[in-house]
């Protein structure tokens, strides 16, 4: 017989990509830098990658890795030999073989 009633809930993402965010220190341009992000899913379940892109061409997928809970992708973050701005960003999408909807994003920032 309440006039309101309040809900609360948390939702979680089936997938997810740690860290989401890379900062790349000290860039040197013409010469790649590498990192690893790790993609699992939140709901323990197997899956497969499916493509992953750069938004600005900076960044490339260096390896690939499968491991007990998800996989292990080796990303290389890559500037131009005559690359002069004093700040670079790129994002890294990463996709989920039927799951397109679940696509991640890996968003990286350096100071060349």
């Amino acid at each position: 017989k309440a006039k309101n009633l309040t809900v609360h809930f948390n939702s979680t993402w089936p997938f997810a990509a740690n860290p989401e965010i890379q900062h790349f220190r000290k860039l040197v341009p013409g010469q790649a830098k590498t990192s690893s992000v790790k993609v699992v899913s939140n709901f323990g379940e197997s899956f497969e990658l499916g493509e992953c892109t750069s938004k600005r061409g900076f960044l490339s997928v260096a390896d690939t890795t499968k491991t007990e809970d998800g996989y292990q992708v080796e990303m290389a973050f890559t500037i131009p030999a005559d690359f002069t701005r004093k700040y670079v960003s790129d994002i890294l999408t990463i996709n989920i073989k039927d799951h397109p909807e679940d696509s991640l994003k890996v968003r990286c920032y350096s100071r060349p």
